[in-house]
């Protein structure tokens, strides 16, 4: 009877460990190594010529997300997301519009890694010296066999697609 109770105990005891060594484990953010953090930077380098080009209808730019990625509240799959870059460089006017991203924050959080960049559109076709507009991407990055890609990607606009004058103009209204 006395060594039923103490293995009892001590069962409870080591499923009691293994449980809190699974919950360390879990609420224990991921490290990045010099290399992870190159890695991401070059796909949102790459993310800008994507969407430029719109190479491959659009496919070369999906091939930046994960299958399941996801492009703001409603875009989901590389399908998807390679029409909606096909679409608007054919239906919308996307080729005349240059993407520039700068300043990259990438964070480690314990629910995966994050970044986020201002990001300016300008339109290079009959206003090259405006601003298309302006705002901010929100990312979710996952690390997979093919690398790092995008989990999921918002953009933010911060212009509402304001067209701003040229230097040494007034904008209306002011």
């Amino acid at each position: 009877m006395r060594n039923w109770k103490v293995w009892s105990i001590g069962l409870a005891g080591a499923g009691i460990l293994a449980f809190s060594v699974v919950q360390a484990q879990q609420a224990k953010p991921m490290t990045l190594t010099p290399q992870d953090y190159v890695d991401i930077q070059m796909l949102v380098a790459s993310y800008s010529f994507a969407l430029d080009t719109a190479e491959g209808d659009g496919k070369a730019y999906a091939d930046l997300f994960t299958p399941d990625g996801r492009f703001g509240d409603k875009i989901v799959g590389r399908e998807a997301i390679a029409k909606m870059v096909s679409d608007g460089h054919n239906k919308s006017g996307w080729k005349f519009v240059n993407n520039l991203i700068t300043n990259t924050l990438i964070k480690v959080t314990p629910e995966g890694v994050i970044g986020r960049q201002y990001a300016v559109a300008i339109d290079v076709s009959s206003h090259p010296d405006q601003i298309y507009h302006t705002g901010h991407y929100e990312d979710v990055y996952a690390k997979t066999p093919e690398g790092w890609k995008f989990k999921s990607r918002k953009f933010v606009n911060h212009s509402m697609q304001a067209v701003i004058p040229p230097a040494g103009l007034k904008a209306e209204g002011k």
